[in-house]
């Protein structure tokens, strides 16, 4: 058994006093309104168990499509007890330096209750927010994570269009347009880090599965609502330590939220998004089932096809390709072993769509991009080497892997 820091950062702020500790259906969360460290001597849950969840009436469930209209859906949805928020992307400096940042935030639901929706008493919702940067040259990962119970501290509200979600000081803003904001900082690690970043959008909401019905499991509910923007032209500026700099890229945006939405023998999911120059751009995500440790399952001498995946292959032109399950194949050609927890990664992969006669190889461009919270995942800056119907393609892309601890 091992432990790991929760950090509050911003502690001269000194906004309140307690701390407190919840278990949310099985999804241990330490929820500090303080300014604290704490060490938390148990191993943290897997995500997977939060998106079992609730299934007993208190919150809808996902069931059918709904048709979604924007900017509305950009917002909360307070019937579902789940919802994320989730941004990525690639940037490089004036030097040519490359960074990856991941930002996410999380919105969980305690209750459902109408009226408190409004009220600044309401602590019906628990709200959790990941911050990370990578920096390629340096082999530096440096992450973050805060929580908020209190609509004082954290709220997704919508006004003439813009939709403003903020975390304490953590900020993104998402337009009408469907551009974004994404303003945040982080004192907690070793090393001080930020971003200011704006984000264009060129292309419409990529929307998975039937029209943003996304299956997850075999039983009624146990779906989500589910959509992207993709190629997101991304400009700003980052901080790192004692250097800031001027930064430019491309991002990927994801949107979801659900009610007990994963199977009970769900352990974990992979997900992939690549992204190339062309304007190209790859989406493939899937459930990984079974008893104990998938690690097995992903021998490297054999492809393997995940359950519930529905790949989305964006090609250069526009033309939005959605492929069948049996449609792809991948196997993974490497591993690798976190000093910090001893938790096994797959850390290359060989990606075959033969439908469109494309083969990629993807591998890390950090090895070490593990995030340590109240729970334990990898979410990391990848490149990959593509063969495009004989022409080669290098791109750059996310990948996430949750389950393996």
């Amino acid at each position: 058994m091992y432990s790991f820091t929760v950090r509050v950062p911003n502690c001269g702020h000194q906004r309140l006093l307690a701390a407190k500790s919840l278990i949310l259906a099985g999804f241990a969360t330490t929820f500090l309104m303080g300014c604290v460290n704490r060490q938390i001597h148990q191993p943290p849950p897997a995500y997977t168990e939060i998106l079992k969840g609730e299934t007993d009436g208190r919150f809808e469930q996902v069931l059918e499509p709904v048709g979604l209209s924007f900017p509305e859906d950009h917002g909360s949805h307070k019937d579902f007890q789940v919802e994320w928020w989730y941004l990525s992307g690639f940037l490089q400096n004036e030097g040519g330096h490359e960074y990856g940042y991941q930002f996410t935030l999380f919105r969980y639901g305690l209750q459902r209750n109408e009226r408190s929706h409004h009220s600044l008493f309401d602590r019906s919702t628990i709200y959790m927010g990941h911050f990370a940067v990578t920096d390629v040259s340096n082999q530096l990962f440096l992450s973050g994570e805060r929580f908020a119970r209190s609509p004082l501290m954290a709220t997704v509200a919508g006004a003439g269009g813009t939709m403003n979600l903020h975390l304490d000081d953590w900020h993104m803003t998402i337009r009408d347009d469907n551009s974004l904001v994404l303003r945040v900082a982080d004192h907690s690690a070793e090393v001080f880090f930020a971003a200011d970043l704006s984000l264009k959008s060129f292309d419409p909401v990529l929307l998975h599965g039937t029209e943003g019905f996304s299956q997850k499991g075999p039983l009624p509910g146990q779906a989500s609502m589910y959509y992207s923007l993709y190629n997101l032209e991304t400009t700003g500026s980052l901080h790192v330590g004692e250097h800031s700099f001027e930064v430019h890229g491309t991002s990927w945006f994801d949107h979801e939220w659900s009610t007990g939405s994963l199977a009970s023998d769900a352990i974990g999911w992979d997900w992939f998004s690549l992204q190339w120059d062309s304007a190209a751009a790859l989406v493939l995500g899937g459930i990984r089932s079974g008893s104990s440790n998938s690690i097995a399952e992903f021998d490297s001498d054999q492809s393997h096809t995940y359950s519930y995946v529905s790949p989305i292959f964006v090609a250069p032109q526009g033309e939005v390709i959605r492929l069948e399950e049996d449609a792809y194949s991948i196997s993974v050609t490497d591993y690798w072993t976190s000093d910090n927890t001893g938790v096994q990664y797959p850390s290359g992969w060989y990606l075959n769509l033969p439908e469109l006669n494309i083969e990629c190889e993807i591998l890390p461009l950090m090895q070490g991009q593990e995030f340590i919270g109240v729970g334990i995942y990898w979410e990391g800056l990848v490149g990959t080497r593509c063969d495009f119907d004989g022409e080669s393609k290098q791109g750059r892309g996310y990948v996430e892997l949750t389950g393996y601890s």
